[in-house]
């Protein structure tokens, strides 16, 4: 799962308010975590949660802007449907309404729109509404 050499990840939470997961509590800042404190399936539940940040150990905390646009980007990706536009961008009032805690201050359509971008550019496309 992880490189041999290897021995410590820093886990954070994408939110403010932390986020708890596999019998432990994250906090937005992140904490370092030796690679034996969890069993393989729980590293894979870690590491597939897009409430969390697995960074190495060594390396320094995110800056605040980094860390705000992977709140934005994870909220964007669990959107439904009907949180998107017509034009596939989401709409700012489901976005800001589902971030409201996890980021200081509303987000505009400048701030969408860099984000969104990159995401498409990355294959990423809007969910479609059921029939």
């Amino acid at each position: 799962m992880f490189d041999p050499e290897v021995d410590a990840v820093r886990i954070a939470a994408t939110s403010r308010q932390g986020f708890f997961r596999c019998g432990r509590g994250f906090t937005y800042e992140g904490e370092i975590v030796g690679v034996d404190a969890f069993t393989e399936e729980q590293w894979e539940i870690i590491l597939d949660d897009l409430n969390l940040r697995v960074t190495p150990a060594g390396e320094l905390p995110e800056t605040e802007a980094q860390a705000r646009f992977d709140v934005i980007w994870g909220a964007i990706q669990i959107l439904p449907a009907e949180g998107f536009q017509k034009n596939g961008k989401p709409r700012l009032e489901d976005l800001n309404a589902v971030l409201s805690d996890d980021i200081d201050g509303p987000i505009d359509a400048g701030e969408r729109d860099a984000i969104w971008d990159q995401m498409t550019k990355g294959g990423f496309e809007a969910p479609k509404p059921p029939d």
